[in-house]
C-alpha cells in the first residue's frame, strides 16, 4: 500500500472544520483505499453504493445513519443523487447539526 501522508493530513484538516468530507477523483485512484487509511483501527461503517442493499439502506438516511457512531465512509456516491440537500440535511441532522445546508464546499485533497 502506498504511503499519503499528505492527503490524510488534508482530511484531518477538513474534518477539524467540517462534518462531512468528499473525497474526488477518477476512478480507481485511491480514493476507496484513502477513506480505510483514515482513523485506520477505530470504529467505522462503510456504504457501497454498487451494493443493492446499501442503496436501499441509505434511501431512508435517518434510519440508516442515526445510530452509527464513528467514521462512515460512502462509497461510488458519485453513482447515485445522494449529494442533494435533503440527503446532505438528513446526514447533518444524524451528526447533531442543523437540518438544513447553509453551504456546501468542496475541498481538493
Amino acid at each position: 500500500m502506498i504511503d499519503r501522508p499528505v492527503p490524510l493530513k488534508r482530511i484531518h484538516e477538513v474534518f477539524k472544520a467540517h462534518p462531512i468530507a468528499a473525497v474526488l477523483g477518477p476512478r480507481q485512484c485511491g480514493k476507496t483505499t484513502l477513506a480505510g487509511m483514515f482513523r485506520e483501527g477505530e470504529p467505522r461503517t462503510f456504504f457501497d453504493l454498487e451494493n443493492p442493499v446499501d442503496v436501499q439502506r441509505l434511501a431512508a438516511p435517518m434510519t440508516a445513519l442515526q445510530r452509527l457512531s464513528g467514521l462512515v465512509v460512502i462509497d461510488e456516491i458519485g453513482s447515485m443523487e445522494l449529494l442533494s440537500e435533503k440527503f446532505i440535511a438528513a446526514v447533518l441532522k444524524c451528526l447533531g447539526g442543523e437540518a438544513r445546508v447553509a453551504q456546501r464546499e468542496w475541498l481538493p485533497i
